[in-house]
């Protein structure tokens, strides 16, 4: 498992796209999963949706995974919680941006990890 990114991460309100980050060169692996990994006690009461964008081929195309949460969220077991998405991966990852749609600003704890 390779970490990529380990931060706080500030989701405005409204729709927001990322800019383009390039993936360290110390952490451009080959792996079978992208996974995200957010903080579920962070997030805003209603829909909050998030599109991962990763590419593999230097930033030129992007392969996307999107996931909707609605909140206050019902889990299992004592917090901490996450919201975690995980898909597929072809090659070695060399940029990734995302984007955000969410009722009001906030900050989670969010982590990009290759699997």
């Amino acid at each position: 498992m390779t970490e990529i990114v380990n931060a706080k991460l500030t989701i405005r309100t409204g729709v927001r796209e990322s800019s383009v980050h390039v993936v360290p060169e110390q952490h451009k692996v080959n792996g079978s999963e992208v996974r995200i990994s957010l903080d579920a006690g962070t997030f805003p009461t209603g829909e909050v949706s998030m599109t991962i964008f990763v590419s593999t081929d230097n930033g030129i195309t992007f392969n996307s995974a999107s996931m909707t949460t609605i909140n206050p969220g019902t889990f299992r077991g004592p917090a901490p919680h996450f919201w975690v998405m995980t898909y597929s991966l072809n090659g070695i990852p060399t940029h990734f941006k995302y984007s955000t749609n969410s009722p009001s600003q906030f900050q989670t704890d969010v982590k990009l990890e290759i699997v």
